[in-house]
């Protein structure tokens, strides 16, 4: 079987992996899913991949997009272009539109014609599919979803692009669902992967190697979807009764543009964190720091994959307080295959990973003081503590290995090509 995938526009890909879960999900299988298929990986042309590549049999293609590039700078520097008739439909902003990616789209099609793959795999973005499927109509074509752009979007637009789809993956159950009910007419023809851990990375330390008790961790960008405005109210009230307690928190300090997130949500939970997106959301979080827990959170900035290991090993407990419905929660995963027990919200794809009461516990989203109850809890019974980090790792094992993973996604595969099998 011969594979292409193309991956999104505007993330560069490392090799290995570094950041980013579909860098994360590409890198990891299709390097296994190499084992069994021919498999070209379409990614955009950076300064660290400026030539094609090949990593344990995977062959990475850049793809250029200076034209898009030279485009998105003039949206970007000219706002008023975004105020022209046609651009003003929140359903339908310009980073879906069918020119935004129009070179890399078109570049990437032409060369999976050369390819002449059985399956085309499109990650998130629909609005590639028309280009690669008319130079590719024999082709079957996935489109991998990430994120709920399919249902957020403008329906007819998305339906005109799903007609040119054989077969559509999320990311969770909770992507898929919503797929499904925007679009029934596809209903048979969507399923889910999920994202993985690498469990031999994210490992616990030996039975004999305790972690700190009292160390509460958080992993993600710094932006007000991710909630750590949240997690630092709420640890206000567990310095007060845990006052030997630390907090790190970890992850990149950006924030994805408000097209991608805020202008299509539907959330009256995560339409409050509109006024975040005005003045500095870092400020923000800087002025919460009041004297009396300033000393006890620490910010580690961006961590590589072997250094955010390191860290959940020196953690006792792992926080997610997401405001948004996460898609999925990679890093969640990662935690749990680290043997951290996980206090999450309940919302998205989360739920899938984190059963209540048994590898962690789930409160509701925005919920400050729910969200400290839990955490407290958790520090006051060691015992529940062990328990749930050790069910935890056992889940991760079970349902989101990357072999298995691997092996879900050659099943899709089999499923519209003739059947393969996952080599030893």
């Amino acid at each position: 079987m011969k594979l292409g995938i193309v991956h999104q526009p505007f993330d560069c890909i490392s090799i290995p992996a570094r950041e980013g879960s579909l860098e994360i999900w590409m890198y990891e299988v299709a390097r296994r899913v190499a084992k069994s298929c021919d498999i070209v990986v379409y990614c955009r042309k950076w300064k660290h991949l400026s030539k094609a590549q090949t990593d344990e049999g995977v062959v990475y293609w850049p793809v250029s997009t200076g034209k898009d590039d030279f485009l998105g700078n003039i949206i970007i520097e000219h706002p008023g272009i975004k105020r022209l008739p046609g651009l003003r439909n929140p359903k339908r902003p310009l980073f879906a539109s069918g020119f935004a990616n129009i070179e890399y789209g078109f570049r990437a099609a032409r060369a999976l014609r050369k390819q002449r793959p059985d399956v085309i795999h499109i990650m998130n973005y629909s609005d590639l599919v028309p280009p690669i499927r008319a130079l590719n109509p024999k082709a079957k074509i996935i489109l991998h979803m990430q994120c709920e752009w399919l249902n957020q979007l403008d329906h007819r637009m998305i339906r005109n692009r799903l007609t040119k789809v054989d077969l559509v993956i999320g990311c969770s159950d909770y992507i898929s669902g919503r797929i499904r009910s925007a679009f029934r007419q596809f209903s048979d023809r969507i399923e889910t992967v999920y994202n993985g851990a690498d469990t031999r990375l994210f490992s616990p330390f030996p039975d004999d190697v305790s972690a700190p008790a009292k160390r509460l961790v958080y992993v993600g960008r710094l932006a007000p979807e991710k909630g750590p405005h949240v997690l630092l109210e709420a640890f206000k009230k567990i310095a007060e009764r845990q006052p030997d307690t630390q907090l790190e928190m970890a992850g990149p300090r950006v924030m994805p543009p408000r097209e991608f997130t805020l202008n299509l949500e539907y959330d009256a939970k995560v339409s409050e964190w509109g006024p975040y997106y005005r003045g500095n959301y870092l400020a923000h979080l800087n002025n919460m720091l009041r004297p009396e827990i300033a000393a006890k959170v620490t910010f580690s900035g961006l961590l590589s994959r072997s250094e955010l290991a390191k860290h959940f090993r020196s953690a006792a407990i792992a926080v997610f307080p997401s405001i948004w419905n996460e898609p999925f929660g990679m890093v969640i995963a990662e935690a749990m295959s680290a043997g951290l027990p996980v206090v999450a919200t309940r919302g998205g794809g989360i739920p899938e990973i984190v059963e209540h009461g048994n590898s962690g516990l789930l409160v509701e989203r925005g919920d400050v003081s729910a969200l400290a109850d839990a955490i407290l809890y958790l520090l006051e019974h060691e015992d529940v503590r062990r328990c749930m980090g050790q069910a935890a790792r056992k889940r991760v094992l079970q349902l989101f290995g990357w072999d298995k993973i691997a092996q879900d996604t050659l099943r899709q595969y089999g499923g519209l090509c003739s059947p393969v099998k996952v080599a030893a």
